[in-house]
């Protein structure tokens, strides 16, 4: 046998035992538009489409996290978690079993995410002890497309702002999981675009916009600077969620404005 001969029939070898072995391939279903809090469901589907049975199959689900620290938690309610699964840390741990050839496996639950200035990222990824034709398609992943409601506010509204600081937060969700840390204050968004703070010294000020129906951004000023900048967005909530910065300064607050 020639070389060119052999080497064509040990690729054609090596083509055929990959044509009989399993492949698992991992699809990610996420809604198309998520409204934050809303409970939308969510399903992954994990299919055999090799040519032999795949074994011990495992699936790991890493859902969007919070920014805190030291404790990282999910980022939102999870609920309804399929049976094969188990809840570790930000992750669902699912047990599959065997799923044979041409034949899939799903499990689905239910996560109500809130308003996020971070990505809000799901990945799903599948293994077996089974020998695979390829590994290729073995995750899938998606960052959630968050959507938000109409709130136009009517002058003069008297908002209270919920809030707590610290460094690198990105949702009021995060403030929630440790209720101690929230404050609050009162103002007037007043007709003309400016704000007065309630109960608070006459330096304070500051100035507001609604850019879209959606939106809201208000800049507080102390004598006339500006010192804090909130932009935020309307959520079923009926409130505005979002994150104040400070001008030269690392520190940040997640507001919830509810108007």
């Amino acid at each position: 046998m020639s070389l060119l001969a052999l080497s064509a029939a040990l690729l054609f070898s090596g083509d055929a035992e990959a044509a009989r072995l399993a492949n698992i391939e991992t699809t990610l279903t996420v809604p198309a538009s998520v409204q934050p809090h809303a409970n939308l469901s969510y399903q992954v589907e994990v299919a055999n489409t090799g040519r032999r049975d795949a074994s011990n199959v495992e699936l790991t689900l890493q859902l969007p996290e919070t920014n805190t620290s030291p404790t990282v938690h999910v980022m939102g309610v999870l609920s309804n978690v399929d049976s094969a699964c188990t809840q570790v840390g930000t992750t669902l741990e699912c047990s599959l079993g065997t799923i044979r050839k041409g034949r899939s496996a799903s499990v689905g639950f239910t996560l109500a995410v809130p308003n996020s200035s971070a990505p809000l990222d799901i990945i799903a990824e599948a293994s077996t002890s089974s020998t695979e034709s390829s590994t290729a398609d073995n995750a899938d992943a998606d960052s959630l497309n968050l959507v938000y409601e109409s709130l136009v506010i009517s002058p003069p509204a008297y908002p209270v702002a919920f809030h707590c600081t610290g460094q690198n937060l990105t949702s009021f969700f995060e403030c929630q999981l440790y209720p101690s840390s929230i404050t609050m204050h009162e103002t007037i968004l007043e007709v003309g675009g400016t704000i007065q703070f309630i109960g608070q010294p006459a330096q304070y000020g500051g100035t507001w916009s609604q850019p879209s129906p959606e939106h809201l951004s208000m800049t507080y000023t102390d004598t006339g600077i500006p010192v804090a900048h909130f932009e935020g967005d309307a959520t079923t909530t009926g409130c505005f969620e979002g994150i104040t910065t400070f001008p030269g300064s690392s520190w940040v607050s997640a507001y919830l404005v509810c108007p």
